[in-house]
């Protein structure tokens, strides 16, 4: 009986001690259960879910120098299973030492849903460069390679010395001067270089097939440009050189004593009105603007009965010592058809201001109605309206009614002529008249001759 108690009591420890050495799990580790989250299951494609991670894209030049100011993006799965789809970062520049940084988080918590390619996108210039990476699996640093090179730009005067401050653009990217130089990293071929200073600008074309030093010499010149209307008084205008704004003053002058480079495009505008110009500072330094703001004048209408048609003749001039001139192309005749409507007629320049327009007659007509409208070069319009009777004259009879307006380019009218009186279509003696008139006056000097002749004898 001793014996089994004893038994007993012996396997009672050996149960004790077995279950004191399975407390810890295989390999030997602590089991932990409190407070235990189980961590997400790895991804099939091999990255977590709901991942985290930080990505580092550097851009390096043909040298493997880094390249500063080129924009990076990255793509990457927000989570498939609300909806959110994929990301695209904002662009980030990178820096001197060519890095660009994303810190990433994955929402996905479905390892099966969980897409782990990450999109990299670096630009520079207008080109792009794309690589796919695993999220969790890639290296601490990307490098892109790009097939660039230096390009320093060196900025002078006419004396060499180095300008500072100047804003120097080549291609998209601009810089402004440090002791005259800016340093750009560019592709291989032409390009373009713009440098901008002291209200003017300066260009230069380069081929780039390795690292390039080019310099630019700024040269210097002055600018006078005069603004006057048609009678040359002068006129307050606004200036627009380049893409600079400026005001001529109140003798119509703008004066410039600095301005870079040889040519600049110009831009006036004077009430509503506007005048384009190229300029070319080494041929002239001095430009006299003028804005016509008188229409022209109608002087004269002449209508001559022809066969079946009507010959009008307008004589028409455009006064001031910077008028613009008559616009041939804009002398324009119309008649009021038999039907009522209205019709143009071809006109053509029979003499230095002088236009004709032939209008033909229809038959049972007793009078023609036209309209005369001329315009000058600056588009100032003055327009006469008439009305002929036919049949009045066996060749040309003066027309009936005309009545003239003018407008200039502001829409002001006025009377064309200067005057209260509309131009007349005819202001000549038909010559059968002329003819008549000569034949009464030599029988009337005859018979007075006779008669003087027979009281003397």
């Amino acid at each position: 009986m001793r014996i089994l108690i004893l038994v007993i009591f012996l396997l009672a420890i050996l149960s004790f001690a077995f279950a004191e050495e399975n407390t810890s799990g295989a390999g030997g580790h602590d089991i932990v259960t409190e407070g235990f989250t189980i961590p997400p299951a790895p991804a099939s494609n091999g990255c977590d879910a709901m991942y985290e991670d930080t990505v580092n894209v550097r851009a390096l030049d043909g040298k493997s120098r880094p390249i500063e100011g080129a924009s990076v993006r990255l793509r990457y799965q927000i989570d498939k299973s609300t909806g959110k789809g994929y990301f695209t970062t904002l662009p980030r520049l990178t820096g001197k030492d060519g890095n660009a940084s994303f810190a990433i988080k994955n929402l996905e918590n479905n390892p099966a849903n969980v897409d782990c390619t990450i999109t990299i996108s670096v630009s520079l210039d207008g080109r792009n460069f794309t690589n796919n990476i695993k999220a969790q699996n890639h290296p601490t640093i990307i490098d892109f390679n790009l097939d660039v090179y230096s390009l320093r730009v060196v900025v002078t005067d006419e004396k060499n010395s180095a300008i500072n401050g100047a804003l120097v653009f080549v291609n998209n990217r601009n810089k402004t001067t440090v002791n005259g130089i800016s340093d750009f990293k560019v592709f291989k071929g032409d390009t373009r270089i713009f440098v901008k200073y002291l209200d003017g600008k300066e260009e230069k074309e380069v081929s780039v097939n390795n690292d390039l030093i080019t310099s630019i010499q700024l040269t210097f010149y002055k600018l006078k440009i005069f603004t006057t209307d048609d009678k040359e008084s002068p006129l307050k205008t606004s200036v627009t050189i380049d893409d600079k704004e400026y005001e001529t003053d109140g003798s119509g002058q703008l004066k410039i004593d600095k301005i870079v480079g040889q040519y600049h495009s110009v831009v006036i505008k004077y009430q509503g009105r506007e005048k384009k110009l190229d300029l070319n500072l080494v041929e002239n330094s001095e430009y006299n603007i003028a804005f016509d703001l008188a229409p022209p004048k109608i002087n004269d209408i002449k209508v001559l009965e022809e066969a079946n048609k009507l010959r009008v003749l307008i004589s028409t001039s455009d006064e001031g010592k910077f008028a613009s001139g008559i616009s041939a192309s804009d002398v324009n005749v119309l008649y009021i058809t038999e039907n009522g409507g209205t019709k143009k007629v071809a006109v053509y320049q029979s003499k230095p201001s002088q236009y004709s327009a032939e209008i033909p007659v229809a038959q049972g007509l007793t009078e023609i109605s036209f309209t005369v409208d001329i315009k000058d070069k600056d588009g100032n319009k003055v327009s006469a309206e008439g009305t002929h009777k036919l049949g009045t004259s066996d060749q040309n009879n003066n027309t009936n009614n005309t009545n003239s307006n003018n407008s200039g380019n502001n829409g002001e009218t006025g009377d064309s002529t200067g005057n209260d009186t509309p131009p007349s279509s005819n202001v000549g003696v038909p010559l059968h008249y002329i003819v008549g008139g000569i034949i009464i006056l030599a029988v009337v000097f005859y018979a007075v001759y006779r008669l003087k002749f027979k009281k003397e004898g």
